[in-house]
């Protein structure tokens, strides 16, 4: 009764933030010498009562580096869309 309000074996697990998928254009020089680029995208944030959410405009400058493809992924772990109950992983 009382251990999954106390956090005990039966408490939920905070599930991790998802991931945001954001395509970024690339020359194919850009890929050859690398470069660094500005990335300009929205996700959803929770506001300070916890409860509800509101989209907030991000920029990350992201560096290519020489010999990327165009199947290369790069994450930044903990910047997905926020929800309530989510875990954030900054």
């Amino acid at each position: 009764m009382f251990s999954s309000a106390f956090g005990g074996q039966y408490a939920a697990e905070k599930e991790r933030l998802p991931d945001i998928v954001v395509d970024m254009e690339c020359s194919l020089e850009e890929l050859y010498n690398g470069c660094v680029k500005l990335l300009s995208y929205k996700r959803r944030v929770l506001n300070s009562d916890g409860r509800t959410t509101s989209l907030k405009d991000e920029d990350k400058e992201v560096e290519i580096f020489k010999g990327y493809d165009k199947t290369t992924k790069i994450t930044f772990p903990g910047y997905g869309n926020e929800s309530p109950g989510m875990k954030n992983c900054k």
